[in-house]
């Protein structure tokens, strides 16, 4: 797997560890889907933190922490796609902005 490829799988993980952590907080605490939800999510914010490890040998930091951050940007839109959570216009243009900004770091 390619160094980018690696980070694409990292930032992928945390965003969908963010947006199944939102779903366990959507059921019942202790209960069965809440169970299902958290440990999907923990399973995969593990998966993320290693591939982070992994990226950080392949990245100097400062190009991989910027980077990761796309991550945050992903969960918006996946929270407004796959949880109904409004995608007002502001939103879209600071996710807009916050990509702007990783890009201008990295370029």
């Amino acid at each position: 797997m390619t160094r980018y490829a690696l980070m694409t799988a990292g930032i992928a993980c945390s965003a969908t560890a963010q947006v199944l952590l939102k779903q366990a907080a959507r059921a019942v605490p202790y209960g069965s889907q809440w169970l299902l939800w958290m440990g999907a999510s923990g399973a995969t914010y593990a998966a993320a933190f290693a591939l982070y490890a992994v990226v950080l040998r392949q990245f100097p930091l400062s190009v991989a922490a910027p980077a990761m951050t796309i991550a945050v940007m992903c969960a918006v839109v996946a929270a407004g796609a796959l949880l109904g959570e409004p995608l007002s216009a502001r939103r879209v243009v600071g996710v807009l902005l916050g990509v702007a900004s990783v890009v201008a770091v990295l370029g």
